[in-house]
């Protein structure tokens, strides 16, 4: 018997120890995942602060360029200083419009239950062809301008201005025929609306002119 309480004691501290042993790994590879996440999060809030720093610079050169200053903006969304972005996508929209990279601009006033501005924003942002100058120089982005009229479309829909709010669905896939859930939302449109499935069967046959939404 005392050979068995002995063997048994050992065999009881082996496991602890095993455990032991696992829980401080355990405990460690967490440390270092932590550890890794907030250098990440650090080192791109430090990559995105210094983007603000250039483009700085070059708006001192330049401070009407459109391109920069949505970048700016963009950067200072990024980092969270959104009453600063939006400043500087005001400012840039006095020189340029029609452009999928206003979104977060009309996203952060959705954001704020302040839908008209919202709507005003993503309707500038999501139009067929942009305007002006060097903006140009700034590829726009069909997939965000779907977008764009997308939110554009949900905005309206909430305000109780469906038909217009399914002109704009109808431009987001006009904008980006593969955009899959602009053809969902107009499909969803078209499905509370009794005997309404023809015109959604018609929608290729209907002109790009006509889907503007003002």
């Amino acid at each position: 018997m005392i050979l068995n309480m002995s063997t048994d004691s050992d065999l009881f501290f082996c496991h602890f120890l095993l455990l032991s042993c696992c829980s401080f790994v355990l405990f460690l590879c967490c440390c270092s995942f932590s550890f890794s996440f907030c250098s990440f999060s650090f080192d791109f809030a430090g990559r995105i602060s210094e983007s603000v720093i250039y483009f700085k610079e070059s708006l001192k050169v330049v401070p009407d360029d459109p391109t920069t200053l949505v970048n700016m903006a963009t950067s200072l969304y990024r980092l969270n200083k959104q009453n600063q972005a939006i400043v500087h996508y005001e400012r840039a929209s006095k020189y340029a419009q029609g452009f999928g990279q206003y979104f977060n601009w009309g996203y952060i006033h959705e954001l704020r239950n302040e839908y008209d501005r919202a709507i005003q924003i993503f309707d500038m942002a999501s139009q067929f062809m942009p305007e002006g100058g060097r903006m140009a120089l700034y590829q726009d982005d069909p997939y965000a301008k779907a977008v764009c009229a997308i939110h554009l479309g949900t905005l309206l829909c909430r305000q109780h201005l469906s038909d217009q709010g399914l002109l704009a669905f109808y431009r987001a896939v006009a904008i980006d025929p593969s955009h899959q859930e602009a053809w969902m939302r107009m499909g969803l449109e078209h499905a509370v609306r009794e005997g309404n499935f023809f015109w959604a069967h018609m929608y290729v046959c209907v002109d790009v002119d006509c889907l503007r939404v003002y």
